[in-house]
């Protein structure tokens, strides 16, 4: 918890949203400790370590816990591509599949990668797109951070698993 604090005391969120601040930090971190998420925020990972590939897990919004598969690519240097990508859980069978673009930066010496929603390519009625801002742990096997729009909180992917649903 104390991380999670540490994030959201250095602002370590997107200029463009409002901070969580008093009840809504407590709140959020309530939501990642019962959801099994630690938020980090000074990640190192190892010089091996790599943001490319396939990353699966789960991410929390107005629908719920959600099934989350986020495939990124480089385009150079800092700059990458993904593909967001959700669906069903076993625990949540009525969120429909969808999928869309995404693009923005991934710094290799903090772990920090912040993502943009783009453009969709398939958009289930009445969904919206978020943005992703995280962290890639020392290890380099997961990813793990915020989803900072309203009625949305934490996500938590590991490289490669499974997606449930």
């Amino acid at each position: 918890m104390r991380v999670a604090q540490r994030a959201l005391r250095n602002h370590d969120i997107p200029e463009t949203e409002t901070p969580v601040t008093g009840s809504g930090i407590k709140h959020l971190l309530a939501l990642a400790a019962l959801v099994g998420i630690a938020l980090p925020v000074e990640a190192k990972p190892p010089a091996t370590a790599s943001i490319l590939g396939e990353w699966r897990g789960t991410y929390v919004c107005g629908q719920g816990l959600s099934a989350l598969a986020l495939t990124v690519a480089s385009l150079n240097r800092s700059r990458v591509k993904a593909i967001f990508d959700f669906g069903p859980l076993k625990e949540n069978p009525a969120v429909p599949h969808g999928r869309y673009e995404m693009s923005g930066d991934f710094n290799a010496k903090t772990g920090r990668l912040k993502l943009g929603a783009g453009r969709w390519i398939e958009q289930p009625p009445g969904y919206f797109t978020v943005d992703l801002d995280g962290y890639l742990t020392a290890s380099g096997a997961r990813l793990t951070g915020v989803v900072p729009a309203a009625g949305c909180s934490v996500f938590d992917l590991t490289h490669g698993q499974a997606l449930v649903g």
